[in-house]
């Protein structure tokens, strides 16, 4: 008979928001427990990134308390060669979309030179000579750089490990999580929870019922790990470890976004969902504080924890990652604006663009890709027309529904008229490239994008009004 007592006690364990005592207790004696999805990331991150992730995990204030299930190295060993082979195909991926491109520009010019020579210019006109600009050599030289870049390719790729290379990142992982690794569940409880999880993914109840569909299993000895309930046995293990140990404080780093793990409310992850609080508080009672990261929230933390601190560029190819990972996005839908930005502004030598770390940073945004190239492409060159110091300096800002992108250039005197405090004028200044500011709002309008302008001090400032569920 269930005691009233502690079903109080476990509803207001489950319903308490940490405060900063229980944070601190968290990180100073908390056992650290990793997802596959962390470990198999380190195949995807820059080497750069890579290698400060895996310092962090052999920094002794880490590597003293981590642990990873057995379903977690089970599932990182079977996956890397799917994280290398992702890694390796994307070469030829590239390489195919430039000799598109190749393809597409020779056959513009190709239709062009046809059209031209139906116009007989060269009997009917006395001074227009196409020839002399549209010839085969200077065609040629026009799309040399695309060679060039899949002659790089070309080379990078035989830097870039494959499946059948000696993989060091196992190495690193194995010997990072030596005599910390799980023994995983017996043969029986497996089977109990096979039973129990069809119940539970019909009821969504979680972890793991974003994954049912997932055909296939792991074999290890004559024990069957089926893939779809990968995260239901890694989280029964994790509750395992804490009841059999008496474990007061666990942290779980994941790089698993999916609803079935997540609470999340407008946008914003708050933690983990009620159910997995409920259960491991019901099964491992010495528990006093049970806490989720993701992986960038996580080294987020590390630097506000110990004396050792993670580049905040780390931290953003992790928040991208995640981005791309996050259930029912594709990844072609989610845009780097700063590399869109280094796009627009590749041959603007003459031109300034100082960049906050913020926007440098900033997480992938869901935006059509053109769109937004369009309308950076637009600011920016209005900046470059306007500007009296040819310079436009690029910020961002965080507030409770938005995220705020301000572009601010000190107006040019000469050209006064063009720019006025009000919006309407403003919008008189950007017309000047024929396309304007009523380009940009129309563009992002229908993304749910606001655009403001004012013009204050002789600085003229476009903001553009993002809504923060549009980052990933």
């Amino acid at each position: 008979m269930t005691n009233t007592s502690d079903q109080i006690d476990i509803l207001l364990k489950t319903h308490c928001e940490l405060d900063q005592d229980a944070l601190d207790k968290l990180w100073e004696k908390g056992t650290f427990v990793f997802d596959s999805n962390v470990l198999l990331d380190l195949y995807r991150l820059p080497q750069e990134a890579k290698n400060e992730l895996l310092s962090v995990l052999r920094k002794p204030e880490i590597k003293n308390r981590i642990w990873i299930a057995f379903q977690g190295l089970l599932e990182f060993l079977n996956n890397r060669h799917d994280a290398i082979g992702d890694q390796k195909s994307k070469f030829e991926t590239v390489r195919g979309k430039l000799r598109q491109a190749i393809s597409s520009y020779e056959e513009t010019f190709k239709t062009l030179s046809v059209e031209l020579a139906k116009l007989k210019l060269r009997r009917r006109h006395s001074l227009i000579n196409p020839e002399k600009f549209i010839s085969t050599e200077n065609i040629a030289t026009g799309i040399n750089f695309v060679y060039d870049f899949i002659d790089e390719l070309n080379d990078l790729e035989k830097k870039q490990r494959d499946v059948h290379d000696e993989d060091e990142t196992k190495k690193d992982v194995l010997n990072i999580f030596q005599g910390k690794i799980g023994r995983g569940l017996s043969k029986k409880q497996i089977a109990d929870l096979y039973l129990a999880g069809e119940s539970r993914y019909k009821n969504e109840v979680p972890p793991g019922y974003k994954d049912k569909n997932k055909p296939h299993s792991y074999f290890v000895l004559d024990v069957e790990y089926k893939c779809k309930f990968g995260d239901l046995l890694f989280w029964h293990e994790v509750i395992d470890k804490a009841k059999i140990e008496n474990l007061e404080y666990v942290i779980l780093v994941t790089g698993d976004v999916k609803e079935d793990w997540w609470l999340e409310k407008r946008g914003k992850k708050l933690g983990p969902r009620k159910e997995l609080l409920n259960e491991i508080y019901t099964n491992a009672p010495s528990l006093k504080a049970f806490h989720m990261y993701d992986t960038s929230n996580f080294l987020r933390r590390i630097g506000e924890r110990f004396t050792f601190n993670v580049s905040e560029s780390t931290i953003s190819e992790t928040e991208n990652l995640l981005a791309l990972d996050r259930d029912g996005v594709k990844s072609e839908e989610l845009v780097d604006i700063s590399e869109i930005l280094a796009i627009v502004t590749i041959d603007m030598d003459d031109f300034t663009v100082a960049e906050s770390d913020g926007f440098t940073n900033l997480p992938l945004v869901k935006v059509p890709l053109m769109s937004m190239y369009n309308v950076l492409s637009e600011i920016i060159h209005n900046a470059k027309n306007h500007s009296s110091t040819k310079a436009v300096y690029i910020d961002t800002r965080l507030e409770s529904q938005y995220r705020t992108l301000r572009f601010s250039n000190a107006a040019n005197p000469s050209k006064t008229t063009s720019y006025a405090s009000q919006d309407n004028a403003a919008t008189g200044s950007l017309r000047e490239r024929a396309v304007g500011l009523d380009m940009v709002r129309s563009t992002l309008a229908p993304e749910g994008i606001h655009v403001e302008t004012t013009l204050e001090n002789n600085v003229f400032t476009i903001e553009i009004f993002i809504p923060i569920t549009k980052f990933q």
